[in-house]
């Protein structure tokens, strides 16, 4: 099978923003692979107009999977994938809805994943869109000591974007990857616990142990617009999740990094308290604590009320 034989099916995930669903739908419409449909799993209730609006932007669109509501990123992409599978793809190709991708690297991606089956699993390099020679994200390294990451030139700028490394990562963001029928049967699904956050880095690692060794290809690109859905780095939202899943990552993936993990968020709740603070302040730090109770209680799902108002 060739790069251009292999059936690859893009599984794009939306929650809110249409115009970069179509945005995104449009390049990877130009995006020159022919062998290519593509899957839209809109996390919320059916509406018919949108399906009837996304037929317009792209022919490549074999249909629009409606969640009911908002699951989150694993649980949401999981659907797709299986629709994908079910459809008789070789290959899933996970696009965020706020990334576009570069004419020709959908086929470089299916040639790396064919010529490198130990991969698993691969992806592009990731460029900020807003800064179009910015690494978003190429690679990183698993520390277990605190359960983290080093991520490999991340906000640096390329000297070229002609290069053709593989580069050996022990996960790959789950913006842009690409993977085949044979690492789904071996390694399985998105774990649901994660409703955001992590849950692409422990997708990697359980494929290390199940003895892949994802790559990233950096001759392919994808442009990300960053996205500020979230409300920010320092929102409500991003702090518990990012706290619930990483304690949730740790502990099965690095289990003695939990006790260091609790000392440095409890830490960063005191300084949150005693800082000359606002209201905000207060509320960043009930975020952490809720994080943290709901890990130990073992809560998954979208989380507390307060964290979703803006």
């Amino acid at each position: 099978m060739s790069a251009w034989e292999a059936k690859v099916c893009a599984v794009i995930l939306n929650l809110c923003s249409v115009a970069e669903l179509r945005s995104c739908l449009a390049a990877l419409d130009k995006c020159g692979y022919g062998n290519l449909e593509i899957i839209v799993v809109r996390n919320g209730p059916f509406v018919q107009e949108l399906e009837d609006s996304l037929r317009k932007v792209t022919a490549r669109l074999a249909g629009v999977i409606f969640t009911g509501s908002n699951l989150g990123f694993a649980a949401g992409n999981n659907p797709g994938i299986k629709e994908a599978f079910a459809r008789g793809a070789d290959y899933i190709f996970l696009l965020n809805d706020d990334a576009e991708l570069v004419p020709g690297a959908l086929q470089t991606l299916v040639s790396a994943a064919l010529e490198h089956p130990e991969a698993g699993i691969v992806g592009p390099r990731i460029l900020y869109s807003s800064s179009p020679r910015r690494i978003w994200f190429s690679g990183a390294t698993f520390n277990p000591i605190n359960a983290s990451f080093s991520f490999y030139s991340a906000g640096q700028e390329i000297a070229s974007r002609s290069g053709s490394d593989l580069l050996p990562t022990d996960f790959i963001s789950g913006c842009a990857l690409l993977f085949g029928r044979g690492f789904m049967e071996k390694v399985g699904l998105m774990d649901e616990r994660y409703f955001l956050y992590w849950e692409d880095a422990d997708w990697g690692l359980r494929a290390i142990r199940a003895g892949y060794r994802p790559l990233v290809v950096t001759a392919a690109t994808v442009f990300h617009r960053v996205s500020l859905s979230g409300g920010g780095e320092n929102s409500p939202l991003k702090i518990y999740h990012k706290t619930r899943a990483q304690l949730l990552f740790a502990s099965r993936h690095a289990p003695s990094a939990p006790p260091r993990l609790l000392y440095g968020f409890a830490k960063d709740i005191l300084w949150l308290l005693l800082r000359i603070g606002t209201p905000d302040n207060f509320t960043r730090a009930r975020a952490y604590a809720a994080g943290i109770a709901d890990y130990l209680l073992g809560k998954t799902g979208p989380g507390p009320d307060f964290i979703w108002k803006k």
